[in-house]
């Protein structure tokens, strides 16, 4: 008699939302040490590469994961645009509504940009298998 050993499903979660939505305070809440990607930790780099750079988390295929940032939902689309088959995670948590309302214009703008961009490429993500939830 042979016995399969279940299929271990991975957890690749994206966290995605504009600033002072509670990406990181989320993050932390489901997940803990090595999982935990901050994509914020490496903003030394140009939005184009630091979008770049974090789109290659989305090429652990065989990782548990957790990564969330403002980039993030820039980094989807471009490992989209890159891989014109296949799901960069299991799931994208977006977070729409700020936790402070007291923000400043360029905070806002990122709000504003997150769903745009989000709005871009949420039926590509959906047609290719990713759970979305909605958060505020």
């Amino acid at each position: 008699m042979v016995i399969i050993e279940e299929d271990k499903r991975r957890e690749r979660i994206a966290i995605i939302g504009g600033a002072k939505t509670g990406k990181t305070y989320y993050s932390e809440t489901i997940t803990t040490g090595d999982q935990l990607i901050h994509a914020d930790d490496s903003m030394g780099l140009s939005w184009s590469d630091h979008s770049e750079f974090i789109s290659h988390v989305f090429d652990l295929e065989n990782s548990d994961y957790v990564v969330e940032g403002l980039v993030v939902v820039r980094a989807l689309r471009k490992w989209l645009k890159n891989n014109p088959k296949g799901q960069p995670c299991d799931l994208v948590i977006y977070l729409e509504k700020p936790r402070d309302l007291d923000l400043s214009s360029g905070q806002k703008a990122t709000i504003k940009a997150v769903e745009t961009i989000f709005k871009g490429i949420e039926e590509e993500l959906i047609n290719r298998g990713v759970l979305i939830e909605y958060g505020s």
